[in-house]
């Protein structure tokens, strides 16, 4: 009798713990859903206000004190430059203008595309964000330019920049122009903290 209560006993724990994983995994999935809506929603704003060359729109979209880090090639070098808002009668760099064209793409959670330049395509065209993986751009640009004593950058700012990158998802929009920006979470909002407007640069 007592190893029949027991047996029950442990049945009963087994399916109360089943019970209560089954409730963590959809409170997990519905976070996670969650999350999704609020990435569509700022990578949307940005790319509405970025291509109709809204600078108000775009400058509510970043953080103050974080501002905006733009990636830029001159040469065969790129380097990085922070501002506190996007001048869009100014661009950086100076030689560049800011694209404005028709988005016919909606968003896709996927892998992201690759460009080449011997074939000067990308390897899919679309609106793609990877909330796979966190991107790493601006702090192994910075920890490089360190290194090759070309712009002498605190290992405390290198450190900041890493952190960042993780709450930051990469975004890339294709066509004949292309946007590339990173979307940071900070104090729990969604801000643009990065613009990359050398990756599918072929320059050199």
């Amino acid at each position: 009798m007592l190893l029949l209560m027991a047996g029950c006993n442990s049945k009963t724990k087994k399916e109360t713990q089943q019970v209560s994983e089954q409730a963590d995994s959809g409170k997990t999935a519905s976070v996670q859903q969650d999350q999704k809506v609020e990435i569509q929603e700022i990578a949307s704003r940005f790319v509405r206000a970025y291509l109709s060359q809204d600078s108000a729109k775009v400058n509510a979209l970043i953080h103050p004190e974080l501002g905006l880090t733009i990636i830029l090639r001159i040469g065969a070098g790129d380097r990085f430059q922070r501002i506190s808002e996007l001048d869009f009668a100014n661009p950086l760099p100076g030689f560049y203008p800011y694209p404005k064209f028709q988005n016919d793409y909606g968003i896709t959670f996927a892998s992201l595309p690759t460009y080449s330049c011997e074939h000067e395509k990308w390897s899919k065209d679309g609106w793609f964000i990877d909330t796979a993986t966190h991107p790493n751009t601006l702090s192994s640009l910075a920890t490089f330019l360190d290194r090759v004593e070309e712009q002498e950058i605190p290992a405390e700012e290198i450190q900041k920049m890493k952190t960042l990158e993780q709450t930051s998802y990469r975004v890339i929009l294709t066509g004949k122009e292309s946007v590339i920006f990173h979307i940071t979470r900070y104090q729990n909002a969604w801000y643009v903290t990065l613009l990359d407007r050398a990756y599918s640069s072929c320059d050199a």
